[in-house]
């Protein structure tokens, strides 16, 4: 049985919070960029955004008995905090 085609949006595949593209961890690298993108003059709401992605994340591993690994914050909000040295900005929560 073929599987069905990839939609090219990197969305995630719950409960274990994969890519359905690419197969990495979501948010997989190709996502992040593209939520980098889609919030760049709103970094607060990207992050409500995936607070709340997080929190469902962490319902499911615990819903399903599923290891998240020890790294969900950074996974999940960690890359999308704002910083000097990546965004040029002139302050690093």
């Amino acid at each position: 049985m073929d599987s069905p085609p990839s939609s090219g949006e990197h969305r995630a595949v719950r409960p274990s919070w994969t890519c359905e593209d690419c197969g990495s961890l979501w948010p997989c690298p190709e996502r992040r960029a593209s939520l980098l993108e889609e919030y760049a003059f709103d970094r607060l709401a990207l992050l409500v955004f995936m607070s709340g992605l997080f929190a469902a994340a962490i319902d499911d591993f615990h819903q399903h008995n599923i290891d998240g690994g020890s790294d969900l914050y950074e996974r999940f909000l960690g890359w999308a905090r704002p910083s000097y040295q990546r965004d040029g900005l002139l302050w690093s929560p």
